[in-house]
C-alpha cells in the first residue's frame, strides 16, 4: 500500500471538474483517506522479490512488463532522501533552461513493453504518485495517453490531461478517473510533462500507483 507519510497536509488541493478531457489534479488531501488500497506499480526501489534490480527503468505489475523512459531514452535515477528521511532512489528529469537541447520534458510509463499496446486500468479508480521538484516548485501535466508512440509530441499525444501544481516536498498527488474523460481499457502509457516559464527545473518521481476501489486485482 501506498505510504501515508510525506506531506500529505502540505499544499492545496486545485480540485476541479474535467472539461473536454482536461483536469485539474490536486494532492492526496482531495481523496477520502478510507478509499481502497494502492496498488504500487513501481516504487523505483524495486523492492519486491520479482521486480527488477534498483534504478532499472523496467517494472513489473499484474499486467506484466513496463518501462520508464526519458523522451526515446530508459529513464535515469538518482539517490535522494525519500518522504522517509532515508535514502533511496527516484527518477529523476532536470532542465538547465531554453539553452539545453539535450534533455527531455517528459518523463513517461510505458504500460505494456515493449509492445506499446494499451493496458485495462478498468479495476481502478484512480491514480496516485508521489514527486517533488526543484526550490521554486513547479507545473506537471499528466497525459494518460491512448496512442503509445515513443517520444510522441505532447502537442499530438490523445487522452485525458491533468494539471497539478508541485512544491519542493515529497507530495502524493492523485486523480481519480471519474474526474477525466478517459477509455480506462485504452491507455498505453503515462506520460509527465514537466513545465517551467524558463525550461529550468528539476522533476524527482519516487512512486506510481493505481488506487483501488476496494482490494486491487491479484
Amino acid at each position: 500500500m501506498g505510504s501515508a507519510g510525506g506531506a500529505e497536509t502540505g499544499g492545496e488541493s486545485t480540485g476541479g471538474e474535467s472539461t473536454g478531457g482536461e483536469s485539474t489534479g490536486g494532492n492526496s488531501t482531495d481523496l477520502d483517506p478510507l478509499m481502497g488500497e494502492r496498488d504500487i506499480i513501481d516504487d523505483v526501489n524495486h523492492t519486491e522479490e520479482s521486480a527488477p534490480h534498483p534504478g532499472y527503468s523496467g517494472f513489473t505489475w499484474i499486467q506484466g512488463l513496463g518501462n520508464w523512459f526519458e523522451g526515446s531514452h530508459d529513464a535515469s535515477t538518482q539517490s535522494v532522501l525519500s518522504r522517509t528521511g532515508e535514502p533511496a532512489l527516484a527518477y529523476y528529469l532536470a532542465s538547465e533552461g531554453d539553452d539545453d537541447e539535450v534533455s527531455s520534458n517528459v518523463l513517461w510509463a510505458e504500460l505494456r513493453h515493449p509492445s506499446s499496446r494499451a493496458a485495462d486500468l478498468r479495476d481502478y479508480v484512480g491514480l496516485a504518485f508521489w514527486a517533488k521538484m526543484g526550490e521554486d516548485g513547479g507545473r506537471v501535466d499528466l497525459h494518460f495517453n491512448t496512442r503509445g508512440q515513443a517520444d510522441l509530441a505532447e502537442e499530438q499525444s490523445e487522452g485525458a490531461r491533468v494539471t497539478f501544481e508541485l512544491s519542493d516536498q515529497w507530495e502524493e498527488y492523485t486523480v481519480l478517473f471519474s474526474n477525466v474523460e478517459l477509455d480506462l481499457a485504452e491507455v498505453a502509457t503515462v506520460d509527465f510533462y514537466v513545465k517551467s516559464d524558463d525550461m529550468s527545473y528539476q522533476f524527482w518521481l519516487e512512486e506510481l500507483s493505481f488506487i483501488c476501489a476496494a482490494s486491487c486485482p491479484k
